[in-house]
């Protein structure tokens, strides 16, 4: 398998939610290539460096030039080594940005000491219509990061209303102008909602993901999206759409589940959490969680 050479998908080594004094760190790859070290094909390959196409290479290029955030890397590692906490404060675990390749990253992650870490890689996505970030968390042994605990995946997606995304071909600016508007612009309003919703997101799932990774209780007695998908609310095609469940709807957005874990380990078990324009242009947790470039 080939990866492209990027500088912009992030993963962080968060202590696991019972080893809150680890250290912690933002890894910010050089590249994607794997190299000969073996434990770094188990953990970094395998499990955390799922093919990234070009397509979405220049999505997460875009990400960090339309954001032009020289702060989002810290306030993201202090966002996520609050996993489990009520809030961000200063009582998490301090964080550290390094930066490496693949291979040196499973060495850096021995050298934080503990036996178990939560490695979390972050893509951050973004388009004229929409932006997207993802997180996917394996919880390993340091020991043998080829088996991972437990797998799980958090997705904030917001999108451009409809009717400004019409008037794309005509009048691009008008779209450009919806993500600058305000002080702080909408791009940055939802970039920092988007961080703090993927910590609570992946809180909740730290806390309801079983040790042995089975399924977190009640999921399939949630209720489904199918009444929504009549009401013109959610627009959903392709297969699970009907096992969908709805997990948190607070009116402007929806957290969505299935009673099953996407992409198996790859993703493992995953809440989606998506706007209005979002659930109307295509709300399908499958494609959401499992591609970058739709």
């Amino acid at each position: 398998m080939k990866y492209g050479s990027i500088c912009a998908s992030l993963l962080l080594l968060a202590p696991a939610a019972w080893s809150a004094s680890a250290p912690v760190a933002v890894i910010l790859p050089s590249n994607f290539e794997a190299k000969s070290d073996p434990a770094a094909r188990g953990l970094l390959v395998d499990w955390l460096e799922s093919s990234i196409n070009k397509k979405s290479a220049q999505q997460i290029g875009r990400f960090y030039a339309d954001t032009a955030d020289p702060g989002f890397t810290d306030r993201l590692a202090r966002s996520l080594a609050c996993i489990g906490a009520e809030t961000v404060s200063s009582a998490c675990p301090s964080a550290t940005v390094l930066i490496g390749d693949s291979v040196n990253a499973m060495r850096q992650l021995r050298s934080m000491g503990g036996t178990r870490a939560l490695v979390i890689r972050l893509h951050p996505l973004k388009t004229d219509f929409r932006i997207r970030m993802r997180a996917v968390v394996t919880d390993i042994r340091v020991d043998t990061p080829q088996t991972p605990q437990r797998v799980f995946t958090a997705v904030y997606e917001t999108r451009v209303p409809a009717a400004i995304e019409a008037q794309f071909k005509k009048d691009p600016a008008k779209v450009a102008a919806w993500w600058s508007e305000g002080s702080p612009s909408r791009l940055q309003t939802e970039v920092d909602a988007g961080i703090e919703e993927l910590r609570q997101m992946l809180s909740l799932l730290d806390r309801e993901v079983p040790a042995d990774n089975s399924a977190p209780a009640g999921w399939s007695e949630l209720p489904t999206t199918q009444e929504l998908m009549k009401a013109g609310r959610i627009k959903c095609g392709g297969g699970g759409c009907k096992t969908q469940r709805i997990l948190r709807d607070s009116g402007d957005r929806l957290w969505l589940v299935t009673p099953y874990p996407q992409g198996a380990l790859l993703y493992g078990w995953s809440i989606v959490s998506l706007d209005d324009a979002t659930m109307r242009n295509y709300a399908n947790i499958m494609l959401n969680v499992q591609t970058s470039d739709q």
